[in-house]
């Protein structure tokens, strides 16, 4: 009998907390953008407004924004994550590009003579360097500006003899935290090697937050504290629930920046507060 109360005590906790924050959205305003496919912030604080075929950047005070057209957003990888560069992958010519914060390129990366064909994913890592993992060689690199192979080992996302391929990838200290839609999230090293993963299934996009990673579920948001050391507590996340799914969530004027699937545009100040 007290098993069973303290699990009904529970659900309604669960669905009062799902339900405030839900109800705390509502009263807030928000802007819409029906033609909005997704929603970036850089370490410039400029944000980058991704649609069909172009992206707008605008500065954090508005007092510019520039225009990237004819893309093919589809065929389009990026991280905003290292100051004053940003890396385009494009998939369709399997090269990486290097800019600078005038969209110059500083570095032009052809990975088809490096016999890199199938990349599941291309990003920074934690010490500036290129990690590229080809789905075709089951191989992680890791590659500097300049296009050389400073290492390689087996794909380490693997989990009772089977291997996954993460497509989005997120930097959190001296972590890499990876997803695979199918799996759920991983965690490797400044090296490569996997230290932790845990089986979420359907996932559909990971976050870094001041510090913190949040990963999305349907309509749930996961919230995976980061302990003193460092080290990612994959153990109890936190979760609450939204009316739709998260397409973005990033860090603007050290607010939340959150745009949701329903192309509504939330700005809150005190966004860690929902998971209390």
């Amino acid at each position: 009998m007290a098993a069973r109360r303290a699990i009904l005590i529970l659900i309604l906790t669960l669905l009062v907390k799902s339900y405030y924050c839900q109800t705390f959205l509502d009263t807030l305003i928000y802007s819409r953008d029906t033609t909005l496919l997704d929603l970036k912030v850089d370490k410039l604080n400029n944000k980058w407004l991704f649609f069909e075929n172009r992206i707008i950047r605008v500065s954090p005070e508005k007092s510019y924004n520039d225009t990237l057209d004819n893309l093919n957003l589809r065929q389009l990888s990026l991280d905003l994550n290292t100051p004053l560069k940003n890396l385009f992958y494009f998939r369709h010519k399997n090269t990486i590009e290097i800019k600078n914060s005038r969209w110059g390129v500083i570095s032009n990366i052809k990975l088809d003579p490096l016999h890199i064909f199938e990349p599941a994913f291309v990003k920074f890592t934690v010490d500036k360097m290129i990690w590229v993992l080809d789905v075709s060689e089951n191989i992680l690199y890791k590659l500097n500006e300049n296009g050389v192979k400073i290492s390689q080992k087996r794909n380490p996302f693997k989990v009772n003899g089977q291997f996954y391929f993460p497509t989005e990838v997120v930097q959190i200290k001296n972590y890499t935290l990876a997803i695979d839609t199918s799996y759920g999230i991983f965690i490797l090293d400044d090296y490569g090697n996997l230290v932790q993963s845990k089986k979420m299934g359907s996932c559909q996009g990971i976050f870094e937050y001041k510090g913190n990673a949040y990963l999305n579920k349907q309509n749930y948001l996961f919230q995976f504290q980061t302990k003193h050391t460092g080290e990612i507590d994959m153990t109890n996340p936190k979760r609450i629930e939204f009316s739709s799914p998260v397409i973005s969530l990033q860090v603007f004027n050290e607010n939340a920046l959150i745009l949701f699937r329903n192309k509504r545009i939330y700005e809150l100040k005190n966004f860690e507060n929902l998971f209390e």
